[in-house]
């Protein structure tokens, strides 16, 4: 039987971190929105990802696609992009969380009369490095909303022409959380192979002048304990995260 196509699709890529993915699957396991479905992209791990882990966590709401080699995380995405289903599509990476709440909130964002396309969420750090990484942030996020002359109504951050100029001097974490409709896909360029996707991507759709929001709320959970799925090279692109 076909499943009916859900509110969410949220587009997991993995990489050798099994007991990390479980932690991220049970965190949307826990989600109070159940509307949804997972789209896990196992990027080529040595062992790879067992089918039954993931239904044992999530229940019958996933699909599982496993790429044969490495590939890298933006081509992970790209490959679960292309498989989700849902109104909206959001994505986790393998070592964070979303808050019980997550989708819930961001449904209601997405019904705000403005009609976000794109809604960002607010992200909180956690791990050895949360503290310092959260204040980094805030302020980095702080700069970016007055560069953006944004506006704030019934919950949402609101953003109009502006938010092009001002990405272009910093992309602060909650600008690489997107959640957008599915019809974005065909407007903005898929995640490219560049050392941080998710910027060039938020800055690409700020040019477009897609209808953009924030959710300026610690609903993403972001481990910040020195890992990473990206190569050390791709420091270099730290000031455009707003020195993370």
């Amino acid at each position: 039987m076909t499943r009916p196509e859900p509110r969410f699709s949220i587009v997991l890529p993995t990489h050798n971190r099994h007991e990390l993915l479980r932690e991220a699957l049970e965190s949307l396991a826990a989600q109070t929105f159940t509307d949804w479905e997972v789209v896990v992209v196992d990027d080529g791990s040595s062992q790879p990802v067992d089918a039954a882990e993931i239904r044992s966590i999530v229940g019958e709401r996933y699909t599982l696609h496993t790429h044969a080699h490495p590939k890298g995380v933006a081509a992970a995405r790209n490959s679960g992009y292309m498989l989700a289903r849902g109104e909206f599509i959001a994505q986790l990476d393998d070592d964070d969380q979303l808050a019980p709440a997550a989708l819930e909130l961001a449904d209601r964002g997405l019904k705000h009369p403005f009609a976000p396309e794109i809604l960002y969420i607010g992200v909180e750090a956690f791990g050895g490095e949360g503290a310092a990484v959260n204040a980094r942030q805030r302020a980095a996020l702080d700069r970016t909303l007055a560069n953006a002359r944004s506006a704030s109504d019934q919950g949402l951050i609101i953003f109009g022409d502006a938010l092009f100029d001002a990405l272009l001097k910093s992309v602060p974490a909650a600008f690489q959380k997107p959640i957008f409709h599915r019809s974005i896909l065909d407007r903005v360029q898929p995640m490219n192979k560049d050392d941080w996707p998710e910027s060039a991507w938020a800055i690409e759709a700020a040019a477009r002048s897609i209808r953009c929001a924030l959710l300026d709320l610690p609903v993403y959970r972001w481990r910040r304990d020195g890992q990473s799925y990206f190569s050390v090279s791709g420091q270099h692109f730290a000031s455009m995260l707003g020195h993370i």
